[in-house]
């Protein structure tokens, strides 16, 4: 079997991701407004990155799982995050295309560790481009109706061009810069 396989199968055995929060920052005033969870590995002697953790996860069908696993652990670590913050959790629109996919699982998570839908924006990457802007909007609706808001990643950074803004609703926009 493929390295890169057996390391992925290893870390969703072991549940060996955790999460780190990059501190999002309002620019008039300086402070904290949200923190954007990063998945990490846990295990330093395993030859895969992140990066291809997760290409390797969808070539293998296990995108839903692997983001299930992540969005767990930052939901689980954000119980003690500062009041009036945003927690922003990346989401690949390709992961609503996965036949394991289970809506609402995340409404469960928040109420278990006491977590808001407004404390949440999930941020739709760029991992998986989604030229599709009738998808990308019905991706983006399933969560604005469930009370979540919800960010774009990497606005005019590589192929990204704008007609994701114009074609759809985000509340937040991160650019991104070649």
């Amino acid at each position: 079997m493929n390295k890169k396989i057996q390391a992925l199968l290893e870390i969703l055995d072991t549940k060996a991701i955790y999460p780190v929060f990059q501190p999002i920052v309002d620019l008039e005033n300086g402070n904290v407004v949200a923190y954007e969870s990063l998945s990490r590995i846990e295990s330093k002697k395993l030859d895969i990155n992140i990066e291809e953790l997760f290409q390797v996860a969808e070539a293998c069908g296990c995108a839903w799982k692997l983001e299930k696993l992540c969005r767990y652990k930052a939901l689980k670590t954000s119980m003690n995050k500062p009041s009036r913050t945003k927690i922003f959790l990346n989401v690949d629109g390709q992961i609503f295309q996965d036949s394991n996919f289970i809506s609402g699982i995340t409404n469960r998570k928040l109420e278990k560790f006491g977590l808001f839908n407004e404390d949440i924006v999930f941020e739709i990457t760029e991992r998986s481009d989604i030229d599709n802007y009738v998808l990308l909007q019905a991706i983006m609706n399933h969560y604005i109706d469930q009370g979540y808001q919800i960010a774009l990643d990497d606005v005019g950074a590589w192929d990204s061009g704008l007609n994701r803004v114009v074609d759809t609703t985000p509340n937040y926009l991160k650019v991104g810069i070649d």
